[in-house]
């Protein structure tokens, strides 16, 4: 997901009906204006808190709940090399204005791999919390992902960071801090704005859902809701906070390609020096390479996440329409139809997701309710779906060359592409999407033999709304000149 200027952001705050998934647009963001200035230091807010990991400093950050603008936002760690230019180099408003690399350079060689500290020294938070718990979530991450960080030149987690993107600006990744929280008091400080594109694709007379699975068809992710008063821990949120790492990375060694980071030209801006090696980037090889081939779902991508208007004939489109069209192509997931970067970053994500974490990914097209604010599992009928798409033969190529392109490869890298992926498995359409992620078993008739052996979708109701919205959010990315 990318964003070619931090002006785009602004775009998050319009708020518009959520179709598909209703219960976000009427909550509360739970926490202030953002705007209180009592304790400013230089534009930053640094109240009196408890320490933050590495800053060796107990007066050091903020621990309120008030949603804080970017403009607050502060170096996670005082003592940071770089923490006297992270704020400034973040606000800028054009690539023009990027901040040099010889002020802040990208954060690795693409030889030598980042370690937690140095990333941590790069890192911009708007509260305490964010970093603690990001610092908390590294440690345990593969040396995969950390490589990757090579690429960036900095990271920023804040309140209204909302969704999470990547800006070829400043060669930086920006995380909605969502994916952290583990107490309620953490909930209060992060933006709830629904997703301006939330009416996008309302025309269309199906969905396209996602989800991600262990060998058994329960989910990898568990769900914990962002608007009750539930609580969870540290290890909970780390599958789902290392997959979007994996997105955003993605985007980042794209722009910034592993191999060319140290031949840099110092002097430069981050954003010249992307520039710079635009011909080089891997989606670009990708597409020259292997190119994605539907037209037909390019353009139903375009009115999903573009907004573009449907025509007659993708009005006319059916569930088992799409699946049609996805069965004969080699893309991971439908939103890789909307721009080479997106095709690139769903590919690495699911083949490095399924080899350091055992994941499968399931996708389907299914058939839209008729009260889409009202529906139960069993009118999520499935037109067509895979489960483990990785291990479909038209995307298992696609996807070892992505891999290739973007990341470190290992022997067990290789091996696992090469021996590991397992069967691709077609769901049965005669099968809600809630039923059909179980692989290799049939489902009872009666629906409490269903929901004993769904796993975990509820079978109607809020919660199952707000399940599928978060399994299933795409961050706003942007046309970028190639």
């Amino acid at each position: 997901m990318i964003l070619s200027s931090l002006k785009q952001l602004k775009v998050f705050s319009v708020i518009s009906t959520l179709a598909m998934l209703s219960l976000v647009a009427g909550c509360g963001s739970g926490g202030g204006s953002g705007d209180n200035d009592a304790g400013n230091n230089g534009g930053g807010i640094l109240r009196p808190a408890s320490s933050v990991s590495g800053s060796n400093d107990s007066d050091y950050g903020y621990n309120g709940v008030e949603l804080i603008d970017a403009e607050n936002n502060y170096a996670a760690r005082q003592y940071s090399p770089y923490a006297s230019v992270l704020k400034d180099c973040v606000l800028v408003d054009a690539a023009v204005d990027s901040c040099a690399l010889s002020d802040l350079p990208f954060l690795g060689d693409g030889n030598v791999t980042p370690t937690v500290d140095q990333i941590m020294d790069r890192t911009i938070v708007s509260h305490n919390w964010m970093a603690e718990r990001f610092e908390e979530v590294l440690r345990t991450a593969p040396d995969t992902l950390l490589h990757m960080f090579s690429s960036t030149t900095m990271v920023q987690i804040s309140s209204k960071v909302r969704p999470s993107y990547y800006d070829w600006d400043i060669g930086s990744i920006h995380l909605d801090p969502a994916f952290l929280w583990t107490t309620v008091e953490e909930k209060l400080t992060i933006d709830t704005t629904p997703d301006f594109r939330a009416s996008f694709g309302d025309e269309l007379q199906f969905w396209f859902l996602s989800t991600l699975r262990n060998a058994s068809g329960e989910r990898l992710i568990p769900f914990f809701s962002l608007l009750d008063d539930s609580v969870r821990t540290v290890e909970d949120t780390k599958i789902s906070t290392i997959s979007l790492l994996f997105y955003e990375l993605t985007h980042a060694a794209d722009f910034m390609p592993l191999n060319k980071l140290s031949s840099i030209d110092q002097s430069l801006s981050a954003s010249d020096a992307i520039i710079a090696t635009r011909d080089d980037r891997p989606s670009k090889r990708l597409r020259t390479l292997e190119p994605l081939i539907s037209e037909d779902l390019y353009n139903i991508a375009q009115v999903r996440w573009r907004g573009r208007d449907a025509t007659a004939q993708q009005i006319a489109t059916t569930a088992t329409d799409g699946g049609t069209n996805m069965s004969t192509d080699g893309a991971a997931h439908l939103y890789g139809y909307v721009t080479q970067y997106e095709d690139l970053a769903e590919l690495v994500t699911t083949v490095l997701m399924g080899f350091h974490y055992d994941g499968f990914t399931n996708i389907g097209f299914v058939q839209k309710p008729a009260d889409v604010e009202n529906y139960a599992c069993d009118e999520l009928t499935v037109g067509w779906g895979q489960r483990n798409r990785l291990a479909d033969p038209l995307v298992r190529e696609r996807a070892r060359l992505a891999a290739e392109l973007v990341v470190k490869m290992t022997p067990e890298l290789r091996a696992y592409l090469d021996n590991a992926l397992g069967n691709v498995e077609t769901m049965d359409t005669s099968l809600s999407w809630c039923d059909a992620q179980s692989p290799g078993i049939v489902i009872a008739s009666n629906g409490h033999a269903r929901s004993k052996q769904s796993h975990d979708y509820p079978r109607s109701g809020p919660l199952l709304r707000e399940m599928l919205l978060q399994e299933n959010r795409k961050h706003p990315e942007s046309l970028i000149a190639d």
